[in-house]
């Protein structure tokens, strides 16, 4: 039995192992996973730079990333803040590699500035919308069934299953969140003509 079923992946997982949810995807999926990620980090991530976001996707377009999208997200900007706005680096080789720190020291000594930036890039995002936390909520039940039911599949149908539930759970989102973004630019209509959802509402009321 494949133990994703079992495990649930967290931001600060290395980008030498993503998780079990930041598996490769087939290559006509990874141009769509990219297309929602740039939506991703622009309704999450509103304040991260242009520059920064697109040197993300870039990364993601290198590694091969795929997976949920808040995860992929969390592994990604982490990473990029550790390593390119923090002194982590300098910190594990400033005396040499025998007498700095260790990786998991480092870490910890630069962890509030990281989380400090990460927040800063938040502010404004769309992580308060009520419709999103429908969305996020719904996802949640639907994982929590996924996991009782890897019991009775073979690794193999398990994979296809989590597959199939992280696509449309990136779908739902990317849908979402670019309403949300056009709502963000024209209060009252979105790109269709139409009101905005109930949760995009809200937030303009």
């Amino acid at each position: 039995m494949d133990n994703s079923c079992d495990a649930e992946p967290r931001a600060e997982t290395s980008e030498a192992y993503p998780g079990p949810h930041a598996v490769l995807s087939p290559r006509d999926q990874r141009p769509i996973f990219r297309s929602q990620l740039d939506v991703y980090f622009q309704a999450m991530y509103p304040l991260c730079p242009p520059e920064m976001r697109n040197e993300l996707l870039a990364r993601a377009k290198r590694k091969g990333h795929y997976g949920r999208l808040s995860v992929i997200a969390g592994i990604l900007t982490t990473n990029h803040i550790r390593h390119e706005l923090t002194d982590y680096e300098w910190l594990m080789n400033f005396n040499g590699p025998w007498q700095s720190l260790t990786r998991d020291e480092a870490r910890l000594v630069v962890a509030a500035e990281v989380r400090d930036i990460s927040d800063e890039w938040r502010n404004g995002s769309a992580q308060s919308d009520r419709g999103l936390r429908r969305i996020t909520k719904q996802f949640v039940r639907r994982r929590r069934d996924f996991k009782r039911l890897c019991q009775t599949l073979s690794a193999d149908a398990a994979k296809f299953a989590e597959d199939q539930l992280i696509r449309e759970e990136n779908a739902a989102l990317t849908d979402y969140l670019g309403q949300w973004l056009d709502a963000r630019r024209s209060p009252t209509l979105d790109s269709t003509g139409e009101p905005p959802p109930e949760g995009l509402q809200d937030e303009h009321n």
